[in-house]
């Protein structure tokens, strides 16, 4: 037979007790490892054998893990970004320019990419509309002596390919 056991509640009788919300570590990324103790210090007092040096291991560790993060981006974080000039004088200097430069070529690329697909879409219209005056053309030609079917069969594929064409092109991918 199973029984339930409860734990009977500190505070105003009838009024439920809300759970206690931890601070932000976002807020005081310096005061950590107070934040951390202060969090675990429930769990920590309920361990009878633990002596100050191991609840200060303990802590540390948990500290180690919360505060672990990641950035990305071209630069880097902006903590870490004023040591290098301590390690290097004028080091973030040359990483921002290094920076500007990747990013500047990176425009550039783009820009170019942009220019040349246009270039290679205007030239591939110029010739398809180069081709269809000419089938065009020689559908008039071949109807003017007479090859009436083949003029129709050369019109025919030509229009309804056109036509396709045009259709495909202005569809949404």
């Amino acid at each position: 037979m199973a029984r339930s056991v409860t734990q009977p509640q500190k505070g105003v009788p009838g009024q439920k007790k809300q759970p206690e919300t931890p601070p932000s570590l976002a807020e005081a990324p310096e005061n950590i490892e107070v934040v951390v103790e202060q969090q675990l210090d429930s769990i920590l007092s309920s361990m009878k054998n633990l002596n100050d040096v191991q609840r200060g291991q303990i802590v540390a560790r948990v500290t180690q893990v919360v505060q672990s993060e990641a950035f990305s981006g071209p630069l880097p974080h902006p903590r870490h970004f004023a040591q290098y000039d301590a390690v290097l004088p004028g080091g973030a200097d040359r990483i921002l320019t290094m920076t500007e430069k990747v990013v500047d070529s990176n425009i550039a690329v783009t820009q170019k990419a942009q220019k040349n697909d246009q270039f290679y879409r205007m030239t591939g219209m110029f010739i398809g509309a180069t081709i269809l005056l000419l089938l065009i053309v020689l559908c008039f030609i071949a109807g003017m002596y007479e090859h009436t079917a083949l003029a129709a069969i050369l019109l025919g594929s030509t229009v309804v390919t056109a036509v396709g064409l045009f259709v495909q092109a202005h569809r949404p991918k």
